[in-house]
This record gives C-alpha cells, structure tokens and sequence, in this order.
C-alpha cells in the first residue's frame, strides 16, 4: 500500500489536506480569486508532482492584462468610488482613505472602493510596481478629479 493513503503515515494527511484544498478552491468562484490577489491576475495554479506547489499571479502579472480589466469597466461610476474620490485629498495611506470613507471593513472596502477605482483609472498607487507595500499610498489621476467635478456638478 502506498505510505501517501495510510492515514497514520504523515505524508497521508498532506494528500489529504491536499485534497480538502483542492475541493474548497474548486466552490470558489472565479470572481475571487480576480479580485483577491490582484486585479486581472487570474487564478492560482496548483500543481501536485513530487511537490505540491501552487503559483499565484502577482500585480506584474496582472499589469500585463490591465486592458482586459479597463474594457470591463463601465462609465458609470459607483457611489462607493464617487465617495472615495470625494475622501481623496492628497497622497493617502489606505488606513486614512478608509477612515474618511467611515468603513470599517478591509476588505469590503478594498473590493468595493479600492479595486474598482484602480481598474478605472480614478485613482493611482504611489507605488505601483510594489502593491502590497506598507508605505504604499493614493492619489487621484487627472481622470479621477475629472469624474469628481463631474459628479460634484450633477
């Protein structure tokens, strides 16, 4: 019997967990894995040879898709992002944008604000090749105060 599917033998509950990992990910939607590590990025590849291994998108990656996500952008523009505008004055940290905004949620406040206005190109990183920096911050682009002034004078 092989020593992976014996389930006292140690390697038996990684190809377990390996299994469980696959099924979890499988009920996800594609939309999640879009928007959780970057937008446009794709999904994730697992791969189990000799080694499990999973290769996920990073931002550089998804830079190159970049025309995809702007085609999927559509004119309107949401409250939430017109309310991020309005809260944007300066270069920001994410914290400080989120604290003006008032919502306490991270993530709700990454998807929902943040994402769609990167994607539409309303706003900008200070960093961009380095996403997930500690020191990263926002501004608005020139379209960005654009839309405000336009959604200030409707």
């Amino acid at each position: 019997m092989d020593p992976r599917h014996d389930k006292q033998h140690p390697f038996g509950a990684v190809e377990r967990l390996d299994l469980e990992f696959k099924r979890a990910t499988d009920r996800l939607p594609s939309s999640f894995f879009e928007t959780a590590y970057a937008p446009g990025a794709g999904r994730p590849v697992f791969e189990d040879g000799d080694m499990f291994t999973v290769t996920v998108p990073l931002a550089a990656t998804a830079a190159k898709t970049a025309p995809e996500v702007g085609a999927q952008v559509t004119g309107e523009v949401t409250g939430e992002v017109l309310r991020l505008l309005a809260a944007c004055e300066g270069v920001l940290t994410r914290q400080e944008l989120q604290s003006r905004v008032g919502i306490r949620h991270d993530e709700h406040f990454r998807l929902a604000y943040i994402v769609p206005a990167l994607a539409a190109g309303l706003v900008e990183m200070t960093i961009p090749d380095k996403p997930r920096s500690r020191l990263q911050k926002y501004r608005l682009t020139d379209k960005g105060r654009a839309t405000l002034l336009k959604g200030k004078e409707s």
